[in-house]
């Protein structure tokens, strides 16, 4: 299981996976493939975001831009998903988000 560590509220950093194959750990080529991120924030409802592929397609990535409203202060729960252009599709181990207030002067 992999993890993160965000403050509520910001853009950075970019999430960004690469797909391997679970049985041979060998990087997989994207071509013609979609990703999305599915997550859910302190077991609410399911929410789902577009990934994009990055070049080269060969080095089997996909990035998510995080937006300032994704995550709340709490505990996040993710999976990638990937669709091959036949219609299989792969989903990744879970992924553990722990987001923190943000400190703001009043």
């Amino acid at each position: 299981m992999a993890s993160l560590q965000i403050v509520a509220g910001d853009t950075l950093p970019r999430l960004v996976v690469r797909v391997r194959d679970r049985m041979t750990n060998e990087i997989i080529d994207i071509t013609g493939c979609t990703g999305k991120i599915n997550y859910r924030v302190n077991g609410g409802a399911v929410q789902s975001r577009n990934m994009v592929g990055l070049d080269p397609p060969a080095e089997g990535r996909f990035a998510y831009q995080i937006q300032a409203t994704d995550f709340a202060r709490g505990i996040a729960e993710a999976q990638v998903e990937v669709t091959t252009s036949d219609m299989k599709k792969g989903t990744s181990k879970k992924i553990i988000i722990e987001v923190e207030e943000k400190l703001a002067p009043v």
